[in-house]
């Protein structure tokens, strides 16, 4: 009986010492996952962009910098939790930065931090006005009949005329930005416009200081050790060697670009797929899928000429270029460089 008694106790102790194990709290670290590929994205002028992998199960994250004075780590920004991208502006010149990330979670009233993600190192640096100046086309547009609009620069309104040429940032919404030609900015409602073009211009480019100092501020990386930059504005496609941040120019190609209508699918993407394609009687080197599939895609390409047209906005997407110049592309470039439209 006394047996019984006693073996009822222990499995009466044994059971609160469980329960109490399980409301012991685990270590805030092990409750959160700390951030991800945490990563320098590009440097601006004297700015930095980082980025991080999205996680929608924390509540925010906190940016610590090194300081140097007290050789520790300082927070100096906390971010909300849909946040996954960071610029840190008014650096110095050729000073080197460091940052850490965190991520935490708010429970019962207390924060839990995670431990810290990987440390990433940069140099702060001082664009060329050349540089800051890159951009994708405007719309080339004329106004339909006379209107009065708001000049942005001036803060008061102005009236143009019909058929008035000017360039406009967009081709949606109710009213859109745009430049006159002496450089002031005005918002125009969109149904007075019509639209006629992009203002790209094939005769002109930038230098070969400008175009390395461009692509490698943008910390751009490629699965290979190959990079296409294919310029809207100056109808050229650059082709680089090298590795993220260290990429140098080799060739210079000219070519065609999208029309307004139809305009190159821009951004940062790759080469899916080469082949020789009897159509165009030469190479063909895909780098968007369009409706298809990343092994079978009909999106945009790098193809041959359809005519003597160079240097234009004309094509419906495509890049347009010599057949000489396609077969570089194709003999240099494996599948997977990195082809960034911009």
């Amino acid at each position: 009986m006394k047996r019984g008694i006693k073996r009822s106790f222990g499995i009466v102790v044994f059971s609160m010492l469980l329960v109490l194990a399980m409301a012991v709290p685990v270590s805030a670290s092990s409750k959160v996952d700390p951030p991800k590929y945490f990563r320098v994205v590009s440097l601006g002028d004297r700015s930095v962009n980082l980025r991080w992998s999205k996680n929608t199960s924390v509540s925010g994250y906190e940016l610590y910098q090194y300081d140097t004075a007290s050789r520790k780590y300082k927070k100096i920004k906390t971010l909300g939790k849909t946040k996954y991208t960071c610029t840190i502006r008014n650096l110095q010149a050729g000073k080197t930065y460091k940052y850490l990330l965190k991520a935490y979670k708010k429970q019962n009233g207390k924060k839990y931090l995670s431990k810290a993600s990987n440390k990433i190192s940069v140099k702060a640096k001082k664009l060329s006005e050349s540089v800051l100046s890159i951009r994708r086309p405007y719309y080339t547009v004329k106004t339909k009949k006379k209107v009065t609009v708001w000049n942005i620069t001036l803060s008061k309104k102005v009236t143009l005329k019909k058929g008035t040429k000017l360039a406009v940032t967009a081709k949606s919404g109710t009213a859109v930005n745009g430049y006159l030609k002496n450089g002031d900015k005005i918002s125009i409602k969109r149904k007075y416009l019509k639209y006629t073009g992009l203002d790209v211009n094939g005769k002109n480019d930038y230098t070969k200081t400008v175009k390395q100092e461009f692509v490698n501020s943008k910390g751009y990386t490629s699965n290979t050790n190959w990079l296409i930059w294919v310029s809207e504005r100056t109808c050229k496609v650059y082709v680089y060697k090298g590795s993220a941040g260290k990429w140098k120019l080799k060739k210079t190609f000219p070519c065609c670009v999208g029309r307004w209508q139809n305009r190159t699918a821009s951004g940062i993407r790759s080469i899916l797929k080469k082949e020789w394609s009897d159509t165009y009687n030469g190479y063909v080197l895909h780098f968007s899928s369009g409706t298809g599939t990343t092994s079978n895609p009909n999106g945009c390409a790098f193809h041959p000429k359809v005519d003597n047209r160079m240097g234009q906005a004309v094509s419906h997407g495509c890049i347009r270029m010599e057949r000489s110049d396609l077969v570089y592309l194709y003999n240099n470039c494996p599948v997977g460089t990195r082809v960034v439209v911009f």
